[in-house]
């Protein structure tokens, strides 16, 4: 899971270098026309292309647990139907072999008179009626036919059950993980796009008036994508808590050396792509912490739900980018540093917690 959603994450990264090649050209207005028109017909694909329902699979792929059920059990009434014709053969056999055997146990002086045997001849002879075979497989087939009904009764039952039991949205978001993983993720997101909104002037007054290293950090952040698995891998051998601790330590070294404003701008470098990998690495692991700790019946509610509240804090930038822009950026930057950093307990509960939630399941991590 982690691997997946956050290579997701590093392929929606990469659309950091559009803004880089709109605004390179010497003609902006026809480069956003045409980056309009893509938008255009990217959105006319996906009209087309997804499903109405919440569902990816098709109808005719994936058929209902009623039909599946009357499936199966037409298939077990039918295959017991023929057991139970089978064994009545082999028993009529059995009976045509003993009519057939010696004329002096069954001989009959009237021709009109039937040449088939009573039961207590056919009983003598360590046989079982015809009339008794045919009952047992009557019977035989009525067991099973109840037997296949009261199991699709019962898994029926079960998916009913398991619906019921599984906890609605609010509930979710009720728990005290999902309120801290809102918090963790907001209390991210305003220093970092703080520090995209303020890296250009910060960098030029460091001395990079060519603009070289705001290029370089277009790249760096784009180029932060092919790391996108290894954060999934992270978060699925290692835990959530110890993937959400590196990748905001990340983030926080890059605020630190930006605050070291004194130090040699190549330095700098090491920032960018600190910032671009933990950044890459926050937004990943925050949607594989919605899937893999609150499973996926309430996904698209609880993601879409943190991506709203932390959008409306991440407002927050904005006093930060004015504070900075009066020259105080430096004070700015520790700040914000220290606060990514004092989350650590919050790593630790849930590294915990989901060591407790394996050892109550008996069952490892899962990818």
């Amino acid at each position: 899971v982690g691997f997946t959603l956050s290579s997701l994450s590093g392929a929606f990264q990469i659309s950091g270098l559009v803004f880089l090649a709109l605004t390179s050209g010497s003609t902006r207005q026809l480069s956003f026309l045409i980056f309009a028109g893509c938008l255009v017909v990217l959105n006319v694909l996906a009209a087309l292309s997804f499903p109405i329902s919440k569902s990816f699979i098709l109808k005719d792929d994936n058929p209902s647990i009623e039909d599946s059920t009357a499936g199966q059990q037409h298939n077990n009434i039918s295959s017991n139907s023929r057991k139970g014709e089978n064994e009545t053969g082999q028993q009529g056999n059995t009976l045509e072999d003993a009519e057939d055997g010696p004329s002096h146990n069954f001989a009959s002086t009237d021709e009109e008179k039937s040449s088939q045997p009573s039961n207590e001849q056919v009983e003598e002879a360590g046989l079982q009626p015809k009339e008794d075979v045919e009952e047992n497989a009557a019977s035989r087939n009525s067991q099973s036919e109840l037997q296949v009904s009261t199991d699709a009764s019962d898994s029926t039952q079960t998916n009913d059950d398991e619906k019921d039991n599984s906890p609605t949205a609010i509930q979710q978001m009720k728990t005290s993980e999902y309120v801290l993983l809102c918090a963790w993720f907001s209390i991210c997101l305003v220093p970092m796009q703080y520090y995209v909104g303020t890296i250009g002037f910060q960098l030029e007054e460091m001395g990079d008036e060519s603009g070289f290293y705001t290029d370089l950090f277009s790249y760096t952040y784009a180029g932060a994508a092919i790391t996108a698995p290894l954060s999934g891998f992270v978060a699925d051998k290692c835990g959530l808590g110890i993937a959400q601790g590196l990748a905001t330590f990340l983030v926080a070294l890059s605020l630190f050396l930006l605050a070291a404003n004194e130090m040699d701008l190549r330095f700098q470098s090491i920032g960018l792509v600190s910032y671009g990998i933990g950044r890459m690495a926050i937004f990943g692991i925050f949607f594989t912490n919605c899937g893999k700790r609150f499973q996926w019946s309430n996904y698209g509610t609880l993601a879409g739900l943190g991506l709203l509240i932390s959008a409306l804090l991440s407002l927050l930038q904005y006093p930060l980018i004015a504070v900075a822009s009066e020259g105080h950026s430096s004070l700015v930057n520790t700040i914000s540093g220290v606060i990514l950093v004092a989350q650590a307990p919050y790593f630790v509960w849930l590294h915990r917690r989901e060591k407790l939630c394996e050892s109550a399941n008996g069952t490892p991590r899962r990818s």
